[in-house]
């Protein structure tokens, strides 16, 4: 996405002018990396972003006031001061901002809306949408979390941040949809540590950040045969209560941390590196250099998502519609093509079929009975990439359990892998 290349043409350009010419070429690059980048308020450093504060303030402050419109339109509640929730979450809300990097903010908004939904959204510039019914399932705690990590979203100029890396890609390469979406799951993995940081300074309980995934996951079990824009429920619990063992010195129940504000600059998840370089004085080059170097790593955390969340895809068995009565069906996984993959199989009167993914498509084959021995029962399988055996056995758990070959002029030809069903 972006080339090194850049910042070293820069350099070498810088070296062939006089003090004065270096002086102005310094600060022309400045100009030119500050309109298509901001410091992050969270680590200090300069990220690809091309909207200013203000403008995103501004742009945050048109969608509250379109969401209240269209709430009006629609009939649906508009929680005022006086009603009991709005206080509740308004009280969460304030502590959340008093040890965030918007402590200093004005005018600052906070919209509950009358809907049923488990969701909250964030605007820009510190403004925050909580919807009801996300907050009365939620506990104090594991509300404080969630709004900690939408004003995270806001100090890390996520919003404007993503506009700016998709129009990158846009331009420049060849991109997927499910690399966008991966994208967005990187974000959400660094709200979910700055929010949680700030649930911990302002005396909630950081661990109530990975009880409400774990609660999630009962009422909605994750699904894995798409992109994902958040991490999964049982990953998400994971990964946050290990931060929260991480922040959990910060954490003293129902106290602002006294020294939230030297902690926010540096602490065991991050430290704010300010730029001490003027524009001119080489703060152009610095800029430049710290702006690439953040787009390379991002794009970096971004693929490595992509090709992760791929893979989990390729396990998740086709689904398939069994015509006709008597069927025994397993879903599990096997080894073909060198990768293993998800694979949706049944047997019927000595007669079968599976399905499985390869290369984003749904491949199918047919099994036939051979025979049975001590290593267990012997299938034909074929699909239109070769042919071979496979020797299954019956578990106590229910599960099928076997080995893969592929014809290969040997006995019983070359070993493919497991291929397994529950």
């Amino acid at each position: 996405m972006f080339k090194p290349i850049l910042f070293f043409s820069a350099v070498l350009l810088l070296q062939a002018c006089t003090a004065e010419q270096i002086k102005r070429s310094d600060e022309v690059i400045y100009r030119a990396v500050d309109s298509i980048s901001r410091t992050d308020k969270v680590t200090g450093t300069r990220e690809l972003n091309l909207k200013t504060e203000k403008q995103e303030k501004n742009k945050a402050d048109e969608a509250i006031s379109y969401l209240a419109h269209q709430a009006k339109q629609q009939n649906t509640k508009i929680f005022q001061p006086s009603d009991a929730l709005y206080q509740r979450v308004f009280r969460i809300y304030s502590r959340i901002l008093a040890v965030s990097h918007y402590r200093e903010a004005q005018n600052l908004k906070l919209l509950i809306l009358g809907v049923p939904d488990f969701n909250a959204i964030a605007l820009g510039g510190g403004n925050v949408v909580v919807y009801e019914g996300l907050a009365r399932l939620l506990s104090d705690d594991e509300l404080a979390y969630v709004i900690g990590h939408e004003i995270a979203h806001n100090a890390a100029g996520h919003i404007s941040e993503s506009e700016a890396y998709r129009y990158a890609k846009d331009i420049s390469s060849k991109h997927s949809e499910g690399f966008n979406i991966a994208f967005t799951n990187i974000n959400e993995q660094e709200a979910d540590l700055i929010g949680i940081l700030y649930s911990a300074l302002a005396g909630f309980d950081p661990y109530a950040s990975a009880t409400i995934w774990e609660k999630m996951e009962k009422l909605s079990p994750s699904e894995y045969s798409y992109f994902l824009t958040h991490p999964a429920n049982p990953e998400r619990a994971s990964s946050n209560r290990e931060t929260a063992r991480k922040v959990i010195s910060y954490y003293s129940e129902g106290k602002q941390n006294r020294k939230f504000a030297e902690v926010l600059n540096c602490n065991v998840l991050f430290c704010s590196s300010q730029a001490s370089l003027a524009p001119g004085e080489g703060g152009g080059l610095a800029a430049l250099a710290f702006t690439l170097a953040n787009a390379y790593k991002k794009n970096k955390q971004t693929e490595a998502e992509f090709e992760k969340q791929k893979a989990r895809i390729a396990l998740v068995p086709p689904k398939v519609t069994w015509q006709g009565s008597g069927w025994i069906t397993r879903k599990g996984s096997i080894k073909r093509h060198g990768f293993e993959t998800g694979v949706n199989f049944g047997f019927n009167n000595g007669q079968g079929k599976f399905f499985y993914n390869h290369n984003g498509e749904v491949v199918e084959g047919l099994l036939s009975y051979k025979s049975t021995n001590e290593y267990g029962y012997w299938w034909n399988w074929s699909d239109k990439f070769g042919t071979g055996l496979v020797v299954f056995k019956d578990y106590t758990d229910g599960s099928i359990r076997g080995t893969a070959y592929l014809a290969d002029g040997t006995n019983p030809g070359k070993a493919l892998g497991a291929w397994n069903g529950q």
